[in-house]
């Protein structure tokens, strides 16, 4: 009896933690496939992107070969931002639990290699702290019939140039939020370069955000599974680009067409995960770092857009969807969440590396 109420428990707890590794428009999905670099690489960037003007609140379709004259933007450049949403924690219930237990939870703890960054430097320095606001407390998701506790989903960036940072594109759209006369995007995101416990290199409020065009056209976790998840990524451009006086390492996005590129080599990560952070106030989260992650496959639902590799030691968790992967000085992958007990990352293939040296300069 004492032993099948210790496996209970700790299904209860793999289950709720499970869930809080899961942006809330992903689920898990099974199925593999031998898709050929040439499939993803042709595919890639087909369904174009969208642009959101958040000041103007409009949005605007942008094809995949549409060169900047064709966007009929003449002050910026088509570029956008993301965040992921922050889940409540539901490990309350084992607070009481029986030294048994407190055992086989430690050693599972003991697996997770994230450490404390109190004082960014380098590459870390050009980590950002996203709050996007999307609703105001209390508003109802639209499938899940849930109630978003605060309206705003907490995430991870990172700046390539002082005016563009890269993210998740669950961050700053999400069909959840597109109803009470909402569009699905945020309103507005604000945006702390190099934070940790409150301090930060630079602060700014976004101009406007591009996203995956079968990202954007997502409207159920079912779409997200066929096609969302593969086009996930996010751009934002800066209210207030970063002064040029501020010393900040900034990552160069490196084009990476299929997960093989990426075995047995050693990454690093790092963003802003609420698990490293409970009972803190978002804005005031400690940047957590994983400097051993390794690629040890990919997941295929089908060969669709953006190469998705996975990492089975990379812990991952709410907020730090939109980390880089990165080594260095070149990330390769946009963190945009767990599937299968696995953390995920969409590539940097030819199609987005050229989307971002030629639009977000």
């Amino acid at each position: 009896m004492r032993t099948n109420r210790v496996i209970s428990m700790l299904l209860c707890f793999a289950f709720c933690f499970s869930l809080l590794s899961i942006p809330a428009s992903a689920v898990s999905h099974t199925g593999s496939s031998t898709a050929s670099n040439a499939v993803i690489s042709d595919r890639a960037g087909k369904s174009g992107s969208y642009y959101y003007d958040v000041d103007l609140g409009t949005e605007l379709f942008v094809p995949s070969d549409a060169t900047l004259e064709d966007m009929w933007i003449e002050s910026r450049e088509i570029c956008g931002d993301s965040i992921q949403p922050y889940l409540q924690s539901c490990d309350s219930s084992l607070a009481e639990i029986d030294p048994e237990l407190d055992k086989i939870l430690e050693s599972y703890l003991a697996t997770d290699h994230r450490f404390a960054v109190t004082n960014p430097s380098g590459y870390e320095r050009s980590t950002c702290l996203l709050g996007a606001r999307f609703d105001d407390a209390g508003v109802t998701h639209v499938e899940s019939g849930e109630k978003c506790s605060t309206g705003v989903h907490i995430g991870t960036g990172w700046l390539i140039n002082n005016t563009y940072l890269v993210t998740a594109g669950h961050l700053v759209y999400d069909w959840e939020h597109s109803n009470n006369g909402n569009d699905g995007y945020a309103k507005h995101v604000a945006i702390y370069v190099g934070a940790s416990n409150g301090n930060y290199v630079h602060y700014s409020l976004s101009v406007g955000y591009s996203v995956g065009g079968d990202y954007r056209d997502c409207t159920s976790e079912s779409d997200y599974q066929s096609t969302g998840r593969f086009d996930d990524w996010a751009v934002i451009e800066l209210k207030t680009p970063v002064p040029a006086s501020k010393s900040i390492s900034k990552l160069t996005p490196k084009q990476t067409d299929h997960y093989s590129e990426m075995l047995n080599k050693s990454y690093t990560t790092q963003g802003y995960p609420a698990d490293r952070n409970t009972g803190k106030d978002w804005k005031k989260y400690t940047m957590y770092k994983q400097t051993n992650c390794t690629i040890s496959g990919a997941h295929y639902p089908t060969p669709y857009i953006l190469d998705v590799a996975v990492s089975s030691n990379t812990n991952f968790y709410g907020g730090q969807s939109g980390s880089p992967i990165y080594k260095d000085g070149y990330a390769q992958g946009i963190g945009v969440g767990k599937y299968l007990g696995d953390t995920c990352f969409i590539l940097i293939n030819r199609w987005l590396y050229e989307f971002l040296r030629d639009n977000c300069s």
